[in-house]
């Protein structure tokens, strides 16, 4: 949404002229982004502190997980400052570079946990080396097993 409100303003963002098409892409766009976040990486920052702490510190490790979120919302309200630093493309394309990063975290260092009993997610930590998802094998319930 960003690049095209840049394109559509030809590059002069601070023109209060630019045309009102400009400002619908950016609002179409943040909905269309807000809908595939709650979707998709929205709840994991809330699920997955629940599931990998250890139970004797889950509760202090996920009240931190939850303050990091919050602290790390509110410094997100401060990258309107890097505007003049960096014009809105800037700003993008550093996003875009941390969104990287933090995908290849996630591949490396945050297992999958689908399928897995709490009590059993500790062990997947402490497998040694890096933590590796086991294949995925479907648990039925006790009311499954005996049908």
């Amino acid at each position: 949404a960003a690049i095209l409100f840049t394109a559509i303003c030809d590059g002069n963002v601070d023109n209060a002229g630019c045309p009102s098409v400009g400002g619908w892409f950016i609002a179409v766009g943040t909905a269309f982004f807000v809908f595939n976040f709650a979707i998709s990486w929205g709840p994991v920052c809330w699920i997955y502190p629940a599931e990998i702490f250890p139970l004797g510190v889950r509760a202090p490790a996920v009240a931190l997980s939850t303050a990091a979120n919050w602290a790390m919302g509110a410094v997100m309200t401060e990258v309107v400052k890097l505007f003049p630093h960096l014009n809105i493309n800037g700003v993008f394309f550093l996003f875009a570079g941390l969104c990287c990063i933090c995908g290849v975290f996630v591949y490396f260092f945050c297992p999958e946990t689908k399928g897995i009993m709490l009590e059993d997610i500790e062990a997947l930590f402490h497998s040694g080396g890096k933590p590796k998802s086991p294949a995925f094998v479907e648990i039925k319930s006790p009311q499954q097993s005996l049908v």
